[in-house]
């Protein structure tokens, strides 16, 4: 049997190291672009990359009171959204995509009523927040 499977193999112009089954490669880190990504998909990240960057700056051009009227107006079109996805889950019409941006909208908005709703200053992320003093021990004996 051997004898016949390795003349095949010749007569095919195989090795065995050819037979052998291909080693899994190591599940892509989604985080990690591809190395040989394709000069569309480069092109289109630099743009929405350079799209992201002009609206940062734009908005730290923007007054204390602009900035708070803008996280208002993102809070109500968030409201918005999770009362109409509501009824549609209410209703039994909500799709396995709709479901999902309910969760994670309602997690947003449990996140911005714990905090004051102001997004965290870029210089103090990673900082412990202050301890207030400790009172001086009386001695009352």
């Amino acid at each position: 049997m051997i004898v016949s499977v390795s003349l095949l193999l010749g007569a095919v112009g195989l090795n065995a190291e050819d037979t052998k089954p291909a080693e899994k490669a190591a599940p892509a880190d989604p985080k990690v672009a591809p190395a040989a990504a394709s000069p569309a998909a480069s092109a289109a990240a630099t743009a929405r990359r350079e799209e992201l960057r002009k609206r940062r700056e734009e908005y730290d051009k923007l007054t204390p009171e602009q900035k708070e009227a803008r996280r208002k107006e993102a809070a109500d079109k968030r409201d918005a959204r999770i009362k109409t996805l509501k009824d549609k889950k209410a209703a039994g019409t909500i799709s396995e995509s709709d479901a999902r941006q309910l969760e994670r909208l309602e997690a947003q908005t449990a996140r911005f009523k714990k905090t004051d709703g102001t997004p965290a200053d870029p210089a103090k992320v990673g900082e412990k927040p202050a301890t207030p003093a400790k009172p001086a021990k009386s001695e009352d004996k």
